[in-house]
C-alpha cells in the first residue's frame, strides 16, 4: 500500500513522526482582560451589494462593536461609515 502511492519511507518513521506532532504543546493566547465599560472594539469590513432603485446596486458595510469585558457582539449593515 505504501509503495502505490510513492512513499519510500517505512510505518514506524510515520509514527514517530505523528508521535512527535502529537507531543507538541498547543501556543497560548492571551486574552487581554479590562473592566466592564472600559473598552469596546469596533471594526468595520464589506458587505454585500444591494440593489436600488432603478436597476443600480449600491455597496454596503458591515459596522461590528464588540465589548472588551464580555466579549457580546452587536452587528449592523450601513451604506456609509463615516461619523
Amino acid at each position: 500500500m505504501v509503495t502505490g502511492h510513492g512513499f519510500g519511507g517505512s510505518y514506524p518513521s510515520v509514527s514517530r513522526y505523528v508521535a512527535k506532532l502529537k507531543a507538541r504543546e498547543p501556543a497560548r493566547v492571551w486574552r487581554i482582560e479590562c473592566q466592564p465599560g472600559k473598552e469596546v472594539q469596533v471594526d468595520f469590513g464589506l458587505g454585500a451589494p444591494i440593489a436600488c432603485d432603478g436597476g443600480k446596486t449600491r455597496r454596503t458595510w458591515l459596522f461590528r462593536a464588540v465589548l472588551g469585558h464580555s466579549r457580546k457582539g452587536y452587528s449592523e449593515v450601513v451604506l456609509r461609515h463615516d461619523t
